[in-house]
């Protein structure tokens, strides 16, 4: 979990808030698609001891899918699972920070909260607003009291255990440094001494003739092995640590037009060149530093409390118990048996999902148990037969069991199912590709072309009615102006 720096403590608490209340309005009808599901009443997880709920984890998790809808990129039914394990991790880390919270004794003063509440009430335009919101989120303000509490709570446990931070003047004025050069490298052709030899060879040629007075540009050009080569070795402004340590401590220790000695690192032997620098003195360092000092303490507190986190978690007893979850959890951790069998158990308690077939047809390919992840996607097919993606997949496994005629009745599917999609057509092509289908082939091209003419002209719409409406508003001004 990644835990961002809270600038400032109002806005830390409105975030809260404004969680507790989507969580508040998705409980009303969140709750009712678990009906029925036995695994409604018990926990997904347990944090030491202290039990997770299955509506609290699906509300984050719906809470996270609204944000992203929001944000312009919805999560596609196959990353549902992602976004599930995300939210419980979310939760897991909430009851360990609270737990640790409460082991300090954190507790905040009434007068702390009582603010919060109200910076809150004026956020919603006054107190008849805010209850008001109340009511329709079915929440009370002892729920918005117990959300500013738990908040206060965490906030304070991140200030105590990030207290000892400081920032020396030193860092600022490496955060603040920043050199422009150019360079040269000369990669060797292996990894042993004869071949590092070699390089260095070719590599101190190269400075005498750059000391002889050739432009560094034209001879980075010719010579250099770098992607930089085409820009004569240009490298831009770059900061101390925005370089392997080998070449920006040689960077840094050149002064304007100086060129360096051969300098080794991982990629091979450096010659560069600094064109100009900007040094921590002066007025415009005085004027940055302030906030180049916050910007470090900031993110070394972050990394202070991620690393104190870390350690909170290898210490406390998590047990996820949601055989989905279960399955995930074990699948991104390569332990393939485990996921497989969680997998297999989840599908008793969500016989109708599509995708917990689809993911347990992926632990089934990684054990090389083809024929098996096959079966699991002919199962997902069933239970939607809307999803092209799902059917490319199925395809694909045909294909690789060199079943072609029913990997090409898999993949048609998927093109009738998205005869718009770029994508699902280019991933088609490249299938059909690959088993010369050279008359499918050809289909797909047609597609695409299709596709690429329709996307086209809907364009050069959009430019014309931004055009026309643009000559509309100039015609009303002139008007106006009249």
């Amino acid at each position: 979990m990644v835990f961002r720096t809270m600038r400032k403590r109002f806005k830390g608490i409105v975030w809260a808030i404004a969680i507790t209340f989507v969580l508040g309005l998705l409980y009303v009808g969140g709750s009712a698609l678990w009906r029925g599901n036995p695994l409604m009443d018990a926990a997904v997880a347990s944090v030491n001891g202290k039990e997770i709920g299955y509506i609290p984890w699906y509300n984050t998790y719906w809470q996270l899918v609204q944000s992203q809808q929001a944000a312009g990129m919805p999560v596609t039914a196959d990353q549902a699972e992602f976004v599930q394990y995300y939210a419980l991790q979310q939760l897991i880390g909430h009851e360990l920070l609270l737990q640790e919270a409460n082991a300090r004794k954190i507790k905040p003063s009434k007068a702390e909260i009582d603010a919060q509440l109200q910076a809150l009430k004026e956020e919603y335009g006054g107190a008849s607003a805010f209850a008001e919101q109340l009511a329709a989120s079915n929440l009370t303000e002892a729920d918005i009291r117990e959300a500013i509490t738990e908040s206060l709570k965490i906030e304070e446990l991140r200030n105590q255990v990030t207290a000892n931070v400081t920032v020396t003047l030193d860092e600022v004025k490496t955060e603040y440094e920043e050199v422009k050069a150019s360079h040269i490298l000369i990669r060797p052709d292996g990894s042993d001494d004869e071949a590092w030899n070699a390089a260095l060879a070719e590599a101190e040629e190269v400075l005498e003739r750059l000391r002889t007075g050739e432009d560094f540009a034209e001879v980075a050009k010719e010579v250099s092995q770098d992607g930089s080569a085409q820009e004569g070795g240009d490298l831009g402004w770059f900061k101390r640590g925005d370089m392997v340590p080998e070449f920006s401590e040689a960077a840094f220790a050149l002064a304007i037009g100086e060129i360096s000695e051969p300098v080794r690192s991982q990629y091979g032997y450096h010659i560069i060149k600094v064109f100009e620098r900007k040094t921590a003195e002066g007025e415009e360092f005085a004027a940055a530093e302030a906030e180049l000092r916050e910007e470090i303490r900031e993110r070394k507190q972050s990394d202070e409390f991620n690393a104190w986190y870390a350690e909170v978690v290898e210490k406390a007893e998590i047990e996820v118990r949601d055989p989905r979850m279960r399955g995930y959890e074990a699948l991104r951790l390569g332990n393939y048996e485990e996921a497989a069998e969680a997998y297999q158990e989840a599908t008793a308690f969500y016989p109708d999902d599509p995708y917990l077939y689809s993911s347990l047809a992926s632990v089934y390919d990684r054990l090389g148990r083809t024929e098996d992840a096959l079966e699991q996607l002919k199962i997902a097919v069933e239970k939607t037969e809307s999803d092209p993606e799902l059917y490319l997949q199925l395809g694909d496994k045909y294909r690789v069991l060199e079943r072609e005629e029913e990997a090409v009745t898999a993949y048609s599917k998927a093109s009738e199912l998205a005869p718009e999609d770029f994508m699902i057509h280019l991933q088609l092509l490249n299938a059909y590709t690959a088993m010369g289908r050279q008359d499918l082939v050809a289909v797909e091209e047609e597609k695409l072309a299709e596709i690429q003419r329709m996307y086209a002209e809907m364009s050069q719409a959009s430019v014309e009615e931004d055009s026309t409406e643009a000559e509309d508003e100039s015609a009303e001004v002139e008007t106006s102006q009249e």
